[in-house]
């Protein structure tokens, strides 16, 4: 499995309409079931060799607040450090005014030409999986960067 086979999976789900915790491609998806359906649909384990499902993560509310999902990411996930590489989860603090606090936002990240992007689902106004540039606003708020186990570069 390839880095490139993930950001290719999460293009598939572009358009896909934003709800809370929905997992279903073209229909409902979240952050969290983005990342969920991704790694369900390409067989990718964790780091203790459990199948990611996009059953797993569903206890959260429509508005999070905290580190859980850092938390669940760095148990499950292989946290690295900077620069991001494209099929990288990004772990995002979805209030820019909080970008040191509450890391409760994932995304996929890929590259648009050179520059860094992420692939996510986005309630902020557009509602819906997006593709879009990681400018300076939005880099500030990456809290962590993880790789899935088993995926190579």
């Amino acid at each position: 499995m390839r880095k490139a086979d993930v950001v290719a999976k999460a293009r598939e789900y572009l358009g896909s309409p934003y709800q809370n915790q929905g997992r279903v491609k073209g229909k409902s998806i979240d952050c969290v079931g983005l990342a969920l359906c991704v790694a369900e649909e390409l067989g990718i384990h964790d780091r203790a060799g459990d199948p990611i499902l996009r059953t797993h993560h569903s206890d959260y509310s429509g508005a999070p607040i905290g580190e859980d999902l850092l938390r669940v990411c760095r148990d499950r996930l292989i946290e690295k450090p900077f620069p991001i590489a494209p099929g990288d989860v990004l772990v995002i603090s979805a209030n820019p005014r909080n970008a040191g606090k509450d890391a409760t936002h994932l995304g996929i990240a890929c590259f648009i030409g050179n520059l860094p992007a992420v692939i996510h689902s986005y309630a902020g106004g557009r509602q819906r999986v997006v593709e879009h540039v990681l400018d300076a606003r939005w880099m500030r708020r990456i809290r962590g960067v993880f790789s899935f186990p088993g995926v190579e570069g």
